[in-house]
């Protein structure tokens, strides 16, 4: 199906009365704005595309070799459960969002290339971490960033009192 209207994901997860969660896949397409506050957004089978994501709880979960960007208008609040796959990629392009809930997982490749991301200790062993602008703010005690990361001297970075950022590999220039 194809999101190109407004929907709320919400409480336990209910899209409608048959729905707990709502899918996104490599044939579907996405131009109306997902609000979730519970439940479970899921992007599968290669899919490739931008979305307007309003996630203020839940799941976001990029799966399957799939890559979402969010814009301007989009945000993700650190009460959300973001799950980035080995092989997929969530790009921050105007949206705001604050990756830094515990359960949160990135295991592909996260981009910033305009927006403000706030980062927690969210990365896996093959999580990367690419910027080209933007505002970054790291909160995490010990952000681990993957050995293909590049943090570009256009973006601009926080580093938040108590907070570190390790990289084996890669770039950082500030």
């Amino acid at each position: 199906g194809n999101i190109t209207s407004a929907i709320t994901v919400s409480g336990s997860g209910a899209v409608s009365p048959e729905y707990e969660n709502a899918y996104v896949t490599g044939s579907d397409s996405w131009s109306g704005k997902v609000t979730l506050t519970g439940g479970e957004l899921g992007i599968y089978d290669a899919y490739t595309g931008n979305g307007n994501l309003d996630a203020s709880g839940g799941q976001f979960a990029i799966n399957s070799n799939s890559s979402v960007t969010l814009g301007s208008g989009s945000s993700i609040s650190n009460a959300v459960k973001v799950l980035v796959d080995n092989g997929s990629t969530l790009t921050i392009n105007g949206a705001n969002a604050n990756i830094s809930l515990a359960d949160s997982q990135i295991q592909g490749t996260l981009n910033l290339t305009s927006g403000n991301l706030e980062l927690g200790n969210v990365f896996g062993s093959n999580g990367t971490l690419q910027t080209t602008g933007g505002n970054l703010t790291i909160n995490g005690t010990n952000v681990q960033i993957g050995n293909a990361s590049d943090i570009a001297d256009s973006t601009t970075v926080t580093i938040s009192s108590g907070a570190t950022l390790n990289q084996t590999g890669g770039d950082i220039v500030l």
